[in-house]
């Protein structure tokens, strides 16, 4: 392929420096407005990290210092529609949160860019800039949406960054368009925030999402941007099933997940799996925690796909289940191997003094060692040792992402973190129904 023939990557709306800079929005004159008090001067709107990201404004007024409250207030400026802001602090300037609304005049697009932070590396197809070309691009398509995602010219800097110094930065720059070439309104951008927010948190096991949203029409330039917040965690050298696969990998996963998510049976079980399931792959609560979390969300699963969806077990059949079969049942019905893995040796250790024959036991044993509440129960799980309570957490993590996997009908590769491979060039394994 020759250079002019790679496709040049997509480049941000916005503007920073250097990895983990505030992302500029807006500099110049602006008015904030609070019950008939208004201040007039000179401003800055950026996107900023730390304590949190979110879109923040600082104010310093033309005139001398008058009274102005604190709390919701309108933020104003020549060509532009009005934004909820909610001001927060006053000194010599007015510094105010800005959490949601459009900064730009509310009208439909042609296509949305966005910016993702914090995501994981990934070998896609090649894409270039003016002086370099690298392996970047990743597309998700369904039957309403193509989305681009392109990392950054300066990835491996940004990761290293991130690896540094546990903060926030840009890792990815996306598009979206329409399938059919329809406009997009900015309440369309809003729900593929939304989707785009499940699903690639699900991807990285950490939160992440699409923010800064900036609608663009035919010719380039820029209509609005959308300041909605979004949950994003710093970065953490997490892993999930998703991580050292490529562009041919985990985008098929993105039809299958949006079709469950549009089903309204699905969307808050499923949402709420992925809560659960990010929560725990962050150790809310600790590897413990962790733990309790991800085999609630099988038997939450568990009862959403025998019960309510496949209907091979009633109400009653499934109560009186012993929490191990309803585990059983539903990597059964998955057709997700119950075996311990060679990796968790001293997981082995335990299932082999305790007799218990799989995965399923072991987990549900030592989680009930852990939440029943009996002194003697719970004193003689802590006597454990702590990498055995590590394995049960990542068995069932591998368990979770699995099971997800499957429910959207996935049939690539996966990271299997319960199996590393001997040698890196092993690679990503293909998921076991396939």
């Amino acid at each position: 392929m020759n250079f002019e023939d790679v496709p040049v990557a997509t480049a941000s709306m916005l503007h920073w420096e250097q990895p983990g800079d505030p992302i500029e929005i807006h500099s110049g004159n602006l008015s904030i407005s609070r019950e008939n008090n208004t201040l007039n001067g000179l401003g800055d709107l950026t996107y900023k990290w730390t304590p949190r990201p979110r879109a923040r404004l600082r104010l310093t007024p033309f005139d001398a210092y008058r009274h102005f409250d604190l709390g919701e207030a309108q933020l104003t400026a020549e060509g532009f529609d009005p934004l909820p802001c909610y001001v927060n602090r006053i000194s010599e300037s007015v510094e105010a949160n800005v959490d949601k609304g459009l900064w730009g005049h509310d009208a439909e697009v042609d296509s949305v860019v966005f910016c993702v932070p914090n995501f994981h590396q990934f070998h896609g197809t090649p894409i270039r800039t003016s002086g370099s070309v690298w392996s970047g691009r990743a597309v998700l398509i369904s039957d309403d949406w193509k989305i681009t995602l392109d990392s950054l010219s300066s990835d491996a800097a940004v990761h290293n960054y991130l690896k540094e110094t546990g903060g926030y930065a840009v890792t990815h720059i996306g598009v979206a368009e329409r399938v059919n070439g329809q406009r997009i309104t900015p309440a369309d951008a809003a729900k593929l925030r939304e989707t785009l927010f499940w699903f690639l948190s699900f991807c990285r096991g950490q939160w992440t999402g699409a923010v800064l949203q900036c609608g663009r029409r035919s010719d380039g330039t820029r209509e609005w941007i959308d300041l909605a917040s979004t949950k994003i965690s710093s970065w953490r050298p997490l892993s999930s099933w998703c991580q050292e696969l490529t562009a041919g990998d985990f985008p098929s996963a993105f039809p299958g997940f949006l079709s469950l998510f549009n089903q309204p049976s699905w969307r808050d079980p499923l949402t709420l799996a992925i809560h659960w399931y990010v929560e725990a792959n962050m150790c809310a609560g600790g590897i413990e925690g962790g733990l309790v979390l991800a085999q609630a969300t099988l038997e939450m699963l568990a009862w959403h796909v025998l019960v309510e969806e496949k209907e091979v077990c009633s109400e009653n059949g499934f109560y009186p289940l012993p929490a191990e079969d309803k585990l059983r049942w539903l990597l059964s019905d998955c057709r997700i191997p119950m075996a311990f893995p060679d990796k968790l040796s001293e997981l082995q250790k335990r299932a082999k003094a305790f007799n218990w024959p799989d995965g399923p036991k072991a987990i549900t044993q030592i989680r009930n060692g852990l939440t029943h509440g009996q002194p003697k129960q719970l004193d003689k799980e802590l006597k454990e040792t702590t990498r055995s309570r590590f394995d049960a957490w990542q068995l069932a993590l591998h368990y979770l992402e699995l099971v997800i996997l499957r429910l959207f009908g996935y049939h690539g590769r996966y990271f299997n973190n319960v199996k590393r491979p001997a040698y890196m060039w092993e690679g990503p394994e293909q998921v076991p129904w396939s």
